[in-house]
C-alpha cells in the first residue's frame, strides 16, 4: 500500500469518527459529533472559536475540582485530552485568575452566538 494510499486510509476513518468532548465528573456533554460534520462547520480552520469550547472553559471556572475530557486531541489524533489540566496549567504559567477568565468567556459568549457549534 503506497503512502498516499494509507494517508486517505486514515483520513477516511477520522472523518467517521465521533469528536466527544464532556465532563467525566457530571455527565455533561459539550461536543459529541463527527469529524466529518465538524470541520465545515469551522471552514477547516481548528482554530475557529466555538460556542462548545467557551461552553467548556465556563464549565471549568464553575466547577475547577471537574474533570473535562475529549475522546482525541485538537487535531484528531486518537489520545484522549484532558481540558481541566490544560485550563488549570495555563492560568497558572501566565498568572491568570479563574475570574479573570470567567469575564473572556462572557464577553465571547455575545461574540458566539451566531456561531454554528
Amino acid at each position: 500500500m503506497s503512502k498516499l494510499e494509507v494517508a486517505k486510509l486514515l483520513l477516511s476513518k477520522l472523518m467517521n469518527d465521533r469528536i466527544i468532548v464532556g465532563c467525566e465528573t457530571c455527565n455533561e456533554v459539550f461536543l459529541d459529533m463527527k469529524w466529518s460534520a465538524y470541520l465545515p462547520l469551522l471552514h477547516g480552520n481548528l482554530n475557529t472559536p466555538t460556542k462548545w469550547y467557551n461552553k467548556v472553559a465556563l464549565h471549568y471556572c464553575q466547577y475547577p475540582e471537574h474533570q473535562i475530557k475529549s475522546n482525541r486531541d485538537r487535531f484528531g489524533y486518537n489520545r484522549p485530552f484532558n481540558f481541566s489540566e490544560a485550563f488549570e496549567t495555563q492560568l497558572a504559567q501566565n498568572n491568570i485568575c479563574v475570574f479573570d477568565l470567567i469575564h473572556v468567556v462572557r464577553e465571547m459568549e455575545e461574540k458566539l452566538k451566531d456561531a454554528p457549534v
